[in-house]
């Protein structure tokens, strides 16, 4: 779902396309404001004049400098609200996420344990290796998420 609401919505990558959630808190069962479609219409309306102000401006809104976005005219459609989640991937995400921050925890298996396991998994055609562990991994890509689950 990511992909396409970054795209459409003008939003960052990583960033939540419906709410303002800062990105440490995404995932959190806490509730936050929705994005202001009004605000980034007043935003966006900003494209045709001063470039540095307009590009100050959507940094300020989190939404990329986008000049005049196909919805803009759609002044009846709120994109921000438009957008629904793809509950089976996010809870799919939320799962794997959880399950990885459990077993990881020092007070039941520990990364390293976690680690040596993902070492000692047999070549296999079917199953991607991790050799350096899974612990490691910052900001794993959607095909090594998907590996690891």
């Amino acid at each position: 779902m990511h992909d396409v609401a970054d795209s459409v919505l003008n939003t960052y990558y990583g960033e939540c396309p419906k709410c303002e959630v800062p990105h440490d808190q995404l995932g959190d069962s806490n509730r936050f404001l929705a994005y202001d479609y009004r605000k980034a219409l007043e935003t966006y309306a900003l494209a045709d004049g001063d470039i540095c102000m307009f590009r100050a401006a959507c940094k300020d809104n989190r939404i990329k400098p986008v000049f005049h976005p196909f919805w803009e005219s759609l002044l009846l459609a709120n994109m921000y609200v438009s957008i629904t989640p793809d509950i089976l991937h996010q809870l799919l995400q939320g799962v794997v996420k959880h399950l990885i921050a459990w077993l990881s925890d020092p007070l039941v298996f520990g990364p390293q344990c976690i680690d040596a396991r993902c070492r000692l998994m047999p070549p296999n055609h079917q199953i991607a290796l991790f050799p350096k562990g899974i612990s490691i991994l910052a900001r794993d890509s959607g095909k090594e998420h998907k590996n690891i689950c």
